[in-house]
C-alpha cells in the first residue's frame, strides 16, 4: 500500500482507545511538559536499522524508543 514513518499507524495502534497512562501523557503536554527536550522524531533501534534516524542529533531514551531532533 505505501510506507509509513511510524509503526502505530500502520499496525493500527492509533486507533486505540486512550488508557490512563495516555490521557496523563496528553495532559502533561498540554500544559507544557516534555521530556523529549524538544524531540523531532523518535525510533526504536531494536526496530530499524534506518541509518538516516539513527544520524540525528540524540536527546535522550525513553523505555525502547530514542528521541533525537
Amino acid at each position: 500500500d505505501g510506507y509509513y514513518q511510524f509503526s502505530p499507524v500502520l499496525d493500527g495502534q492509533i486507533n486505540m482507545a486512550p488508557d490512563e497512562t495516555a490521557r496523563k501523557a496528553a495532559a502533561d503536554a498540554i500544559s507544557g511538559y516534555d521530556p523529549t527536550g524538544g524531540a523531532t522524531t523518535f525510533f526504536n533501534p531494536g526496530k530499524t536499522g534506518d541509518q538516516w534516524v539513527r544520524s540525528r542529533a540524540y536527546f535522550t531514551t525513553i523505555g525502547n524508543h530514542v528521541f533525537a531532533k
